[in-house]
């Protein structure tokens, strides 16, 4: 035999028709396969389709040498390792010079590493992509040789006439670059094939849900598409594909397939290698998405039946117009799916100094390829016409079609929308095309947001180089205590406690810096002195200080101040500096020059409310026996708290409001809300608004109290976090971790009532009663009834059940009579006694749960409460016997007269699989209750275990048959010696089961 041309090694589909197709262009081929019976099919095949110049070969060395030097082997084999293990095989009767093709769909940096490999052992390496399919390897497909220029030249005769041949632009093959690079153009060209077939399914989807139309309308309207510009392989495959019948069945093909697709990897590579570029690919990514979404069959079919509804818009549709939008819709998301691809393969030829011409890319496209379509010809002369074109959608050409489409385009995609249709595809094209015609994007905004929290800086519009803005600064300021002149009033009312002054040490700026740190970690929360937290202008702060342990006092914009910290009123904007207005501490009783005198006594409870107009409140406390009276006229309050222990009076009279920019206060600070500082003027942590404040509406303050729920901690937690707290909507309660306020009428613990208060009808501020130290934790959801002696009968009997089943039904397929089967299962009963008795006693002293806890842990679950540990241990023994005894008794008594030993089987598995059946319903009771699944696992396990031990018993009997060991229908044979110490047992073939 004359030398051949070239060699194939590896012949499953794409290798046999690629080696077929090479033989049938007159060059002779040799073909070796690691499984010979594949060379064997070629070669045959080879022979039918006219003895075409084909060889094989069943060992790699006479399968080298079998080719002309210098010799050129293809490898088609599955990508990663056997690519690497091929690799050895050959070049171990490779000589220098001679080289290997991978045509595999390979990891373009893998074919770099064998490329240099290669070279190092003087031989020449090529990747190579080739596209089209079984079809196209038999009778043309595109081919992407990339690598070694040497090598494509000592084949390139061969892929020139092998390729696709299109009469306008010659064969589909060309050489791409060095290195890697036919890999990676053949790795994207499979990823705008994903985009281009997810987009077309969009389009029939559309037109099957939202259109209606039938499986023989839709094959017409992608006939006739296929005569336009979507003139393409997958769109003619689509219609062929909705002309087929099931031949299994009534009904077209395509309703029968499961939709769940499925993938190689080419399209996950495209993905993240255009993340890694920093190249915008949302058509292809979304196609992987949806790849990724179809692979949850189970998933989407239960959240189908949680979702139920009427999704459909309702509106008419005129599907003759739904269908030219479509036909439009899905060009221009092509046309985007495209320019992602070209956009992505010239990144990284830009990175790795390929210098890739796009042009001819989609020139070799044009014929062969899966993606192959005639608008590739358009692209090609887009490239032509500008080789450094940045994107294919600013072309003139393009750019003039999707404006011709882009009205149809947001149609199909909003009547999809409201019809509850995903197109992710359509979707993700239309959002590229309108991100990117846009001068101006929400970006500055994001960017702003980075420079905020983590300093990242920016750029302007109005000036070049790069900036970061300190957009929050907060500053310590001295604790220093201003006093009130005696010509002017205080702004507001306040109330102070019983409280010594306090002379507060002046401090000295340069000693602490100014606070301010970066949003990202919170830090500058917690500044480094827990008081120097600046209040915000304008804010009105009451002071109150008293012994009372829920003391609240709510001002006119409804801010909580809490007696655990004394507060501070915050100066106003125009105050003068802290350093030039030293202030005094106000001792209790003492009148202010603003008319406000104020009396503060210890009680138990107590509500101090400031409002405007005329109202009065009474509250009657059931665990105090107290009765609180409060009215308000005018400027002057008056409350009255009537207890069992005392009665406290207090009088507050207000003057005027004062126009003087200062105010007086007691002599501590307290620390400000910190989500003031952020929010501005919005109160938090501990607040209850005021229905009119501007940042609330009146119809989220009702009259009820039980909308509000008070917290009662101020700022935030050590470690500089958020504080979180309670939140309460009409409809659902979330309890939050710092909140220990309870609203009306709600009782946490028996032992702790609550008051009621009846409210005014059209109240500004609201009064809650406050008890200090009860921690508000939801009561936990109770645990299903205690079925304890249904979880120990399920417990003792259930696997028991199984168990026995399998060991009657292997004895019996063995031949065994009867007796021998009845003391089998007697044995295996009496041998699991001990070992169910420790199970039970070792999952009781399992302490994995607190002792005072009964219904929680594996013992609860399992069996109940441990304090009747002793009645489940009956039980499930008990359980445990019964269930265990019936097989094999039920073989025993079972068609005594006939023996019939199928029918007795029959009997025993009935029986059993309807006891199994009980306990699995009486599992799912106790536990999940899913009653279908639980019954469906265990008897598939019943099932599947007796039919595993019937057949191991029938296959074990016949072995033992086969080499001597029993006889046929017999028993093993007994040990030497046996036979005389057990002669008694002789008798027993005469009893009445002997037969049996």
């Amino acid at each position: 035999m004359a030398l051949t041309r070239i060699g194939l090694a590896g012949l499953a589909v794409m290798g046999q028709n690629l080696a077929l197709n090479i033989a049938e262009k007159g060059f002779p081929i040799s073909v070796y396969n690691r499984t010979t019976s594949k060379v064997d099919e070629t070669v045959q095949r080879a022979k039918l389709e006219g003895n075409l110049p084909l060889y094989g070969f069943h060992d790699p060395a006479s399968f080298v040498n079998s080719i002309q030097k210098p010799r050129v082997v293809i490898m088609l084999v599955k990508a990663g390792a056997p690519v690497d293990q091929t690799i050895a095989t050959l070049a171990a009767h490779l000589e220098q010079g001679d080289c290997i093709v991978d045509g595999g769909n390979e990891w373009y940096e893998n074919t770099e590493r064998r490329e240099k490999a290669m070279e190092e052992r003087g031989l020449l390496y090529l990747g190579m992509g080739v596209s089209g399919g079984e079809e196209g390897a038999r009778h043309g497909p595109s081919m992407m040789p990339g690598g070694s220029l040497e090598a494509y030249q000592y084949i390139e005769d061969i892929l020139l006439k092998v390729s696709a041949q299109v009469p306008d632009s010659g064969p589909c093959v060309t050489y791409i670059g060095k290195g890697g690079s036919g890999n990676f153009v053949k790795m994207v060209h499979n990823g705008i094939e994903y985009g281009d077939m997810q987009l077309i399914a969009e389009a029939y989807d559309v037109l099957k849900s939202v259109g209606k139309l039938t499986n023989g309308e839709l094959q017409q309207v992608f006939t006739e598409w296929n005569k336009g510009e979507l003139l393409s392989f997958l769109v003619e495959i689509t219609a062929d594909i909705f002309s087929i019948k099931d031949d299994q069945g009534e009904g077209y093909l395509v309703d029968k397939v499961l939709d769940k697709t499925g993938m190689k990897g080419t399209g996950k590579w495209t993905v993240q290698q255009a993340a890694e570029l920093s190249v915008a690919a949302p058509t292809i990514e979304a196609s992987l998405d949806s790849r990724f979404l179809s692979g949850l069959k189970d998933e989407r079919v239960a959240a189908s039946k949680i979702f139920q509804g009427d999704y459909s818009s309702g509106e008419t549709v005129d599907k003759a117009q739904l269908i030219e939008d479509v036909r439009k819709a899905l060009y221009a998301s092509k046309i985007c799916s495209y320019a992602q691809g070209m956009n992505i393969i010239k990144a990284k030829s830009t990175e790795k100094g390929w210098g890739l011409n796009l042009g001819e890319l989609a020139r070799i496209w044009k014929g062969g390829c899966i993606i192959r379509a005639s608008f590739l010809d358009r692209i090609k002369k887009a490239y032509d016409r500008n080789g450094e074109l940045a994107n294919l959608l600013i072309d003139p050409e393009f750019a003039q079609e999707i404006m011709d489409r882009q009205a149809a385009w947001r149609r199909v995609v909003c009547l999809a929308i409201n019809n509850g249709v995903s197109t992710p595809g359509m979707s993700a094209s239309l959002a590229y095309f309108d991100s990117y015609r846009r001068d101006r994007l929400p970006a500055n905004l994001v960017q702003a947001q980075r420079d905020y929290f983590g300093a990242h800086t920016y750029e302007r519009v109005d000036m070049p180089g790069s900036f970061h803005t300190e957009w929050v600064i907060l500053k310590k300021r001295k604790r220093t205590v201003r006093t009130t002149p005696t010509d002017e009033p205080s702004k507001r009312p306040y109330i102070e406690g019983q409280v010594s002054p306090v002379t507060l040490p002046d401090r000295v700026e340069e000693e602490s810096p100014d606070v301010f740190r970066c949003l990202s970690c919170f830090s500058f929360f917690i500044p480094t002195d827990p008081m120097t937290v600046p209040l915000l202008p304008g804010n009105t702060t009451t002071v109150t200080e008293s012994q009372s342990s829920t003391s609240h006092v709510y001002h006119s914009q409804g801010t909580v101040v809490k007696p655990e910290h004394p507060t501070v009123e915050s100066p106003s904007e125009n105050q003068a500096d802290p350093a030039d207005s030293p202030r005094t501490p106000s001792l209790p009783g003492m009148a202010t020059p603003g008319g406000v005198t104020t009396t503060t006594t210890e009680t138990n409870e107590s509500h101090v409310q400031h409002s405007h107009g005329t109202q009065q409140l009474t509250v009657d406390s059931s665990s105090q026996h107290q009765k609180t009276t409060t009215t308000v006229e005018d400027n002057e309050t008056t409350t009255t708290v009537t207890s069992e222990k005392n009665t406290t009076s207090s009088k507050t009279t207000t003057g005027a409001p004062s126009a003087s920019p200062q105010t007086s206060s007691s002599t501590e600070y307290f620390r400000q809300d910190v989500s003031e500082v952020v929010t501005g003027k919005m109160p938090s942590g501990g607040a209850i608004m005021d229905p009119t404040h501007p940042q609330i509406s009146y119809k989220e303050v009702q009259p009820d109290s039980s909308n509000f729920i008070s917290s009662d901690t101020h700022g935030t937690s050590e470690n500089g976090s958020f504080p979180s707290y309670a939140i309460h909507t009409p409809d659902f309660k979330f309890d939050s971790p710092i909140a220990t306020n309870i609203t009306q009428g709600f009782t946490p613990r028996g032992d702790i009532p609550t008051s009621s208060n009846p409210q005014p009808a059209n109240p500004y501020h609201v009064v809650v009663p406050v008890l200090g130290g009860v921690n508000q934790v939801a009561p936990r959801q109770q645990q299903r009834d205690d079925w304890d002696i249904l979880k120990a009968i399920v417990y003792g009997g259930l696997v028991e059940s199984v168990t026995s089943l399998s060991v009657v039904s292997a004895a019996a397929s063995s031949g065994a009579k009867t007796l021998d089967i009845f003391i089998l299962g007697i044995a295996n009963l009496i041998g699991g006694l001990p070992l169910i008795f420790h199970n039970i006693t070792d999952l009781r002293d399992i302490r994995d749960v607190d002792g005072n806890d009964e219904q929680v842990g594996h013992y609860w679950l399992q069996l109940g409460k441990r304090s009747k540990a002793r009645l489940h241990m009956v039980m499930a023994l008990l359980s445990y016997m019964v269930f265990g005894l019936l097989p094999p008794v039920l073989y025993g008594l079972s068609f005594r007269e006939s023996n019939d030993q199928e029918n007795k089987m029959m009997a025993v598995a009935g029986a059993s699989l309807a006891c199994i059946a009980l306990l699995a319903l009486g599992k799912a009771h106790v536990h999940t209750r899913t009653y279908f699944k639980t019954l469906m696992y265990y008897l598939m396990i019943a099932v599947s275990s007796s039919g595993l031990s019937y057949v191991a018993g029938v296959l074990i009997t016949r072995l033992l048959v086969q080499y001597g060991i029993i006889e046929q229908g017999g028993s093993a044979r007994s040990p030497p010696g046996l036979s005389l110490r057990f002669a008694y047992a002789a008798g027993a073939e005469s009893s009445a089961w002997a037969s049996f």
